[in-house]
């Protein structure tokens, strides 16, 4: 049983100038002397490989575990997915986060179960609240919804994730804040669409010792929880 299958991704040591400077003492002194006089030198030895500490299997240190890209974005994205388990609770949430500097997109899925949550989901998107596949974003300063689309997307035990994406995002509506929001149709959308793959995070909460209502990080149902 594993929690994630993550990636740990180191930089090239300069070499040393002892060698170098070696070798041109040496040069010097023979130039300088009469060479008729003095034996020849004896050749220096081949200097040794730069030392390196970077291993061309291994990924850098800022090479994250999951990459998310969005159609026609040209900057780099942060982003993360995570498996969200809670004892008790049948349903697996699955949240996929993508973060510039300015702008954020957020998807929202829930499976039937940890063994559910496995293998390929084919999905559609509705709106927040009356679907359990739904996505919000905040672009350039605007806050949107998923009204319609869909994802597909493939876990693995292994902690592997992949998957494509297509939304069509409305404008959110222009409430009170003590009003309750109305994710109504709107014919004005935006389309979003991309790809991600890597692996996914699990985040898993199980009861306090004597507290059914309260929970903790890890925990003897975390701890036996396994996928298949």
């Amino acid at each position: 049983m594993w929690y994630r299958a993550g990636a740990v991704m180191g930089k090239a040591r300069g070499e040393s100038g002892l060698p170098a400077l070696a070798a041109c003492f040496s040069a010097c002194l023979f130039a300088c002397s009469d060479g008729a006089s003095r034996p020849a030198p004896e050749p220096s030895p081949p200097e040794a490989p730069p030392a390196t500490d970077e291993l061309p299997a291994q990924r850098s240190a800022d090479d994250p575990a999951f990459r998310l890209s969005i159609d026609g974005w040209q900057e780099e994205l942060g982003a993360k997915a995570q498996l969200n388990v809670t004892e008790g609770r049948r349903a697996v949430r699955l949240e996929i986060t993508g973060t510039s500097q300015v702008d954020l997109v957020f998807l929202d899925l829930d499976f039937d179960g940890v063994q559910g949550s496995m293998g390929l989901h084919q999905v559609e998107f509705g709106l927040p609240g009356a679907a359990v596949y739904s996505a919000v974003a905040s672009l350039g300063g605007q806050l949107y919804h998923s009204q319609s689309g869909q994802i597909e997307v493939t876990l693995s035990p292994d902690g592997s994730i992949e998957g494509t994406f297509e939304i069509a995002l409305a404008l959110d509506p222009e409430i009170a804040p003590d009003d309750p929001s109305d994710f109504g149709f709107s014919e004005e959308v935006l389309p979003l669409s991309g790809e991600f793959a890597g692996t996914w995070d699990l985040y898993c909460q199980s009861h306090l010792p004597g507290h059914s209502g309260s929970f903790m990080k890890g925990g003897h149902f975390c701890e036996g929880l396994s996928f298949e």
